[in-house]
């Protein structure tokens, strides 16, 4: 499931959109639609996620304060 722009199970208990009659849109047709809107042209992993939390986690980050690291596949870039 999907979970924003990362395949995650918190999407599990995701309602799928319907269309303007009421019809559910087939999963594989929302995918799709929301992969079209990533730059990078896939749905993020969570091995994409995981090293950005190590690395915030780990003294490599101990002078970071107050940033935003945005992980999106360049999603919200456009």
């Amino acid at each position: 499931m999907l979970s924003k722009a990362t395949a995650t199970n918190l999407g599990a208990d995701w309602d799928p959109p319907v269309d303007e009659a009421g019809h559910g849109i087939p999963p594989d047709v929302v995918l799709a639609n929301w992969v079209r809107l990533i730059p990078m042209g896939r749905i993020g992993a969570v091995g994409d996620i995981a090293p950005v939390i190590a690395f915030l986690a780990s003294d490599a980050a101990g002078y970071i304060t107050g940033a935003e690291l945005v992980v999106d596949g360049g999603y919200t870039a456009i």
